[in-house]
């Protein structure tokens, strides 16, 4: 029966935590085996598992917004280097602080030897090498026209990055949601709903570097792509966004 572990980010009001699931595909369920509480679990973003007793995860920023707004928007526009990279055993449950980056967001491995982290307050994918000790050496940086947020690698290795090319009016969009979602017509209608988000997603390989797949306003606030080679279908997810946008190869 095929299976696999699911890892989650949750929010607590008691506290941040990544809950461990044990995934079947078979049956379309997943069962929760443990809860991971750790003191450098305190803003998680993203995780990736490198191993079937090792991750790696995002904290985005040092100061968590709930605790102190102002410091973690003095921390993202700043672009002070808050945000880590975390090692974690499962086994021993031991972490470590193996990188450091401005509004740490995305992460995924690219490779056998290779991490990329994104960094969204200071726009680019940091790529590492991994040590046998689990540490991390920078290899690059790879600078965007976008606010990065997640990263995903498809089959054939090629990094796709999905973000926001305009951060004044993510940020309004993101403020404005509960007014724009209202059952009012007339806060529906307001002049801030009228305000629209673009999205922006790429592809990166070493080989053929950078490639703009979309940037417009047809589908907004871009967070996530995948891409399904087989099939020749990518999807991109949006943060305020209805729906997903999917495209053809």
């Amino acid at each position: 029966m095929p299976t696999s572990t699911l890892y989650v980010v949750n929010h607590a009001s008691t506290g941040s935590t990544i809950e461990i699931f044990h995934l079947s595909v078979s049956s379309l369920t997943a069962t929760h085996i443990r809860t991971l509480k750790h003191p450098l679990v305190h803003t998680p973003n993203s995780i990736t598992a490198i191993t079937d007793t090792e991750i790696y995860f995002t904290n985005d920023h040092y100061f968590p917004a709930r605790e102190n707004t102002l410091l973690a928007k003095a921390e993202t526009y700043l672009a002070v280097p808050g945000g880590s990279v975390v090692h974690v055993n499962l086994i021993t449950d031991s972490a470590k602080i193996v990188a450091h980056i401005p509004f740490a967001n995305g992460i995924a491995v690219l490779n056998e030897t290779t991490l990329a982290v994104s960094s969204t307050s200071k726009p680019g994918v940091y790529l590492y090498t991994m040590t046998k000790q689990s540490d991390l050496v920078l290899q690059k940086v790879i600078r965007v026209p976008s606010l990065i947020d997640n990263l995903s690698v498809d089959a054939n290795g090629k990094l796709l990055i999905a973000g926001h090319p305009h951060a004044p009016s993510l940020v309004t969009v993101s403020g404005s949601r509960a007014l724009c979602n209202s059952d009012k017509p007339e806060e529906r209608e307001s002049e801030v709903c009228k305000v629209r988000a673009p999205s922006w997603v790429g592809e990166w390989t070493e080989e053929a570097g950078l490639r703009e797949l979309y940037q417009g306003l047809d589908f907004e606030t871009s967070c996530t792509a995948i891409r399904d080679t087989k099939k020749g279908l990518g999807i991109v997810t949006g943060l305020y966004e209805r729906g997903i946008m999917v495209w053809k190869e």
